[in-house]
């Protein structure tokens, strides 16, 4: 969560892996006796940053404007109840993937695009050759970033969610088009609070829940192979591997590794090709199996 001196376990410092993690009593959420912390334990992540940007675009979103959604998985599942809550704007999801259309219609979406090469026409169609005024991209990565700022509607806002990707924009277009880009980075405390009390009034829960950050192997298969709802395999074994690039010892990222795939990287240039510089636990992994450096 935001704070002066925040840091984020995984990201900017070691241990994403680790089983403990001290904290103070600043950072607790009283939950309900009716809620239990496996079921809303995703809120403190997924749940918080989906409800973030969600609540942004709710702010200038009115009735019989438009709101895009990229992706309906583990973020966006919970964005587009967060939006169905807070706006009584049309919402529109797009995904790849005829499962997480299915749910997003079933979490209160309007309209449901499979991301294909018509998507940008469909989305034009429904909103009168303008384009939405508000896109929320939970997916950041290929050609999501581009396509969702160009079907933005001029003077409309881009939330940035998922990342991994690149945005390139001559200024000329930012001014001409007046458009607006929100990066958007998990949440408050108090946004917390507000997404843990409001969560029991929504159509659904967080989906998978149960599945622990550790996993066992059958999780993780089930992550590969797109069977476990609100979880895309392309965002899941992303973040897999950035949870292992910053594992806090050479037994933890050994462990992770076996874990997930039948092999570990087993160069320092494998390593940089999946997106994370060596950390000293990779580097005595990579010694220890005397592998190439």
């Amino acid at each position: 969560m935001h704070s002066a001196e925040s840091t984020f376990p995984g990201i900017d410092a070691n241990g994403g892996y680790a089983e403990l993690l001290k904290t103070s009593e600043r950072a607790v959420v009283k939950l309900q006796t009716t809620l239990s912390p496996k079921d809303v334990a995703p809120y403190a992540d997924a749940g918080l940053t989906a409800y973030r940007a969600a609540k942004k675009a709710s702010r200038h979103l009115l009735p019989r404007q438009f709101a895009v959604v990229i992706g309906a998985g583990g973020s966006g599942h919970i964005g587009i109840q967060v939006l169905r809550a807070l706006s009584a704007a049309t919402i529109i999801v797009v995904d790849r993937s005829p499962a997480a259309l299915e749910l997003a219609k079933q979490l209160g979406s309007d309209y449901n695009i499979m991301a294909d090469s018509t998507a940008l026409e469909e989305i034009r169609a429904l909103t009168h050759g303008k384009g939405p005024e508000a896109v929320i991209d939970f997916v950041g990565e290929g050609s999501t970033i581009s396509e969702g700022f160009a079907m933005t509607r001029n003077a409309g806002y881009y939330y940035a969610v998922g990342y991994g990707g690149e945005l390139r924009i001559p200024t000329m277009d930012l001014i001409t088009t007046e458009k607006t880009i929100v990066g958007n980075l998990v949440g408050t405390y108090p946004e917390l609070v507000e997404l843990i009390g409001s969560s029991r009034s929504w159509p659904g829960s967080p989906y998978d829940a149960g599945i622990q950050a550790c996993g066992c192997k059958s999780s993780i298969a089930g992550f590969k192979g797109s069977k476990s709802k609100g979880a895309r395999r392309a965002d899941s074994v992303n973040w897999i591997i950035r949870a292992f690039m910053h594992a806090a010892t050479a037994n933890d990222y050994l462990r992770s590794w076996e874990m997930a795939f039948t092999s570990p990287p087993t160069t320092i240039s494998q390593l940089i090709l999946l997106g994370r510089q060596p950390t000293s636990a990779s580097l005595m992994y990579l010694e220890r199996c005397q592998f190439c450096l």
